[in-house]
């Protein structure tokens, strides 16, 4: 232009102020509890050039982000993003691994541009200025609410991780030892009020021969004695016997004879493997239950049946806590119950062959943590249960039935609550209350074959299916089972 009155000319500058910038942006994502999600980043580059534009990332989580590599995250090499004329967006995903622990969110960091050897990247691009250099992803926890372990006192941490432990293993713990008690307690009255007005065999064996079945079973798991593998809870399981002490049976009448006023001692023996994982914590193991009842038929035919079980629970599993709470990340220990309990029951059978039963449950024990690092801990304990059941037989098993013979077909159903505390010990183990319930319906079908010298083999086939509620694992199942009862 030219300066006013100077007769000299001026050079003036035009700055183009539209020269393309790229940005970088800061996703979050829920982590998942398995398998992987994307985490995102968004590079945008306004406005949109008229020639291409390029520019360089990297992965910058290991200069602060707070994500794990390989835990939490898998990682990208790097590369160049080339922006085509008229493009304006791009994206960078990485892989995030999901997992159930409970931990704080944590942070994965993209760079766009190379870094210098300081970590803070280069701020410039090919065709465009670089206006947010770095982008923090963050992963967010989706598994429960921590709290901040730097405030709690190493006590305090102590007691909330064993209470992860306690809510990882107590609900299933509940459910076995309740399940195992009920299996035999509506065994027993289903044996007790089946159709042939029994209960056990016409003639009850004596208790020399009772020793010698058990001397039997010894020796048939004679080899397994020797090797020091043989478990004497895993080989009374699924086993059980009923010995009349009073009534039909004595006077040898048999099936045939009024059972009103029969008194049965009974017992039966169970044992469950056991395994989960929850809240960071895996564990594994078993329990193990006997149960020992006396019951007495009542009303016309016998047809009602009145009793007391009593049980003995024990449940041993080895845990690994790997945790948000845990130092060093992983704490191995055990984990120990012990319950003795009682339970009530009562049933009733119709001539049409409907059958119904109730019972209730109460007792007291205790579980022990030996944890690697809170030591020997113990708290009283307490479980309580209800129970209600029936059957209907829809085949009687006294005509024939296709190829099979006689088969008698039972469905039945049943439905019970228990409630599990853990009273606490005033130190490492706080208070608890686990609430578990059970629906479950099934088909059994039987066929009865009479031996020699009054022998009976029955052997059977059950399909079932079944609903879980409450604290701990849930949802629904199929079972498929088999057995074989044989009287002499």
């Amino acid at each position: 232009a030219l300066a006013s009155g100077s007769g000299r000319l001026a050079n003036g500058l035009i700055v183009d102020d539209d020269t393309p910038t790229l940005t970088i942006d800061s996703p979050r994502v829920a982590e998942g509890n398995s398998g992987t999600t994307e985490l995102v980043f968004t590079v945008t580059l306004s406005p949109a050039s008229t020639g291409q534009v390029s520019v360089e990332w990297e992965d910058q989580t290991s200069v602060d982000g707070t994500a794990e590599l390989e835990t939490d995250y898998t990682r990208l090499a790097g590369g160049r993003l080339t922006f085509a004329a008229g493009e304006t967006s791009k994206t960078i995903p990485v892989e995030v691994l999901g997992d159930d622990a409970v931990e704080p969110d944590e942070t994965v960091r993209m760079a766009i541009t190379s870094p210098n050897p300081s970590g803070t990247p280069i701020r410039d691009a090919d065709g465009a200025v670089v206006a947010t250099a770095i982008g923090t992803g963050t992963i967010a926890n989706d598994d429960g609410a921590i709290t901040d372990d730097a405030e709690l006192s190493a006590e305090d941490r102590l007691r909330e991780r064993l209470k992860g432990v306690n809510e990882a293993i107590a609900p299933e713990l509940a459910r076995a030892m309740t399940a195992g008690t009920l299996d035999a307690v509506s065994g027993r009255i289903g044996q007790a009020l089946s159709s042939d007005g029994g209960g056990a065999a016409p003639d009850a064996p004596a208790p020399a021969a009772m020793a010698e079945a058990f001397a039997g079973v010894l020796a048939g798991n004679e080899a397994a004695l020797e090797e020091g593998s043989w478990s004497w809870k895993e080989g009374l399981a699924g086993r059980r016997f009923a010995l009349p002490l009073s009534g039909a049976a004595e006077d040898g009448a048999g099936a045939g004879a009024d059972p009103a006023g029969r008194v049965t001692v009974w017992g039966a023996g169970d044992y469950r493997n056991l395994a989960g994982e929850a809240g960071g914590v895996d564990w594994d193991g078993h329990v193990f239950g006997a149960h020992v009842g006396m019951d007495a038929r009542f009303g016309a035919g016998g047809r009602g049946l009145a009793g007391l079980a009593l049980s003995w629970s024990e449940g041993r599993f080895d845990y690994t806590d790997t945790s948000a709470r845990v130092l060093g990340g992983k704490v191995e220990g055990k984990y120990e119950s012990r319950m003795r309990s009682a339970h009530p029951y009562v049933g009733w059978a119709w001539p049409s062959g409907v059958r119904a039963w109730g019972s209730l449950g109460y007792g007291r024990g205790e579980v022990t943590f030996i944890d690697g690092e809170a030591g020997r801990q113990a708290s009283d304990s307490t479980l309580r249960s209800a129970a209600v059941g029936g059957s209907v037989r829809v085949l009687s098993g006294e005509e024939e039935s296709g190829r099979f013979g006689p088969v008698a077909v039972d469905l039945s159903g049943e439905a019970w609550t228990a409630r599990f505390d853990v009273d606490g010990n005033g130190e490492r183990i706080s208070e608890m209350e686990v609430r578990t319930h059970r629906v479950r319906v099934a088909a059994e079908g039987s066929r009865v074959f009479e031996l020699a010298e009054g022998a009976v083999l029955t052997p059977s086939v059950e399909l079932g299916m079944r609903l879980d509620r409450g604290d701990g694992e849930t949802g629904g199942g199929v079972e498929v089972g088999g057995g074989v009862d044989y009287a002499a």
